[in-house]
């Protein structure tokens, strides 16, 4: 593809927040997007992120916003035509000490409040959904239903690809020299930082989250395809 000269928006950045706004751009009525980046698309950042949508999170807003996000990835295939597989594993939230519990156990108060579905589980039925984890020494065990992953981070850049270039979004790589051509009249929209934010599990307090089979069972042990 040559490089264009005229657009109506270009989104710069093409990887997850790039290629959304992008699609959302074109699907809006603007009609000619350009979306450029100096690396093949999908190949950086957003391609090397762990692919889980959390829905405990440390506020309403947060937690609005992952419910969206998760909403966004579930309906997708729906909305667009292109399909975004995604697994609904559903999580265990877990903590090992007084503290942490008593952190967990508020967490999950105010999820609750805020249309999260969460399930008390037992030491008995952690170990047996998720043999890994020892539950004799775990203090408050949550079962979060909705929680889903990607198993490939990528495809989901992949599939906004698809779904902009549907609606006639171009992709353009750009190298050095780019200040050399002149995108005229354009309108800017400058993508954001890709890495997205992820609380790591406390590796020595013992809270964490890991991802959990769908059918939590004393007589259906499962064992989880990915974990954080």
């Amino acid at each position: 593809m040559t490089f264009p000269t005229t657009a109506d928006a270009v989104v710069i950045g093409a990887g997850a927040f790039g290629f959304a706004t992008a699609f959302h751009l074109a699907k809006a009525g603007v009609r000619d997007v350009v979306l450029l980046d100096q690396y093949e698309p999908g190949t950086q950042v957003s391609a090397r992120a762990a692919g889980l949508f959390k829905l405990i999170q440390a506020s309403e807003v947060k937690t609005r916003l992952a419910q969206r996000a998760t909403q966004v990835v579930t309906e997708f295939e729906a909305e667009t035509g292109i399909a975004l597989p995604f697994i609904t594993s559903g999580s265990i939230y877990a903590a090992r000490t007084p503290a942490h519990a008593s952190m967990v156990d508020a967490e999950v108060e105010d999820s609750r409040g805020w249309g999260v579905r969460l399930e008390r589980l037992t030491p008995k039925e952690v170990t047996l959904s998720v043999p890994w984890l020892r539950g004799d020494n775990i203090l408050s065990a949550w079962f979060v239903a909705d929680d889903i992953y990607i198993e490939e981070p990528r495809a989901m850049l992949m599939a906004y690809r698809q779904a902009g270039e549907k609606h006639g979004v171009r992709v353009v790589m750009m190298r050095a020299g780019v200040a050399d051509h002149d995108l005229q009249d354009a309108e800017c929209v400058q993508d954001g930082d890709d890495q997205e934010d992820h609380r790591e599990p406390d590796q020595a307090g013992g809270q964490g989250v890991a991802p959990h089979a769908p059918n939590v069972s004393k007589a259906n042990a499962a064992t989880p395809a990915a974990m954080q």
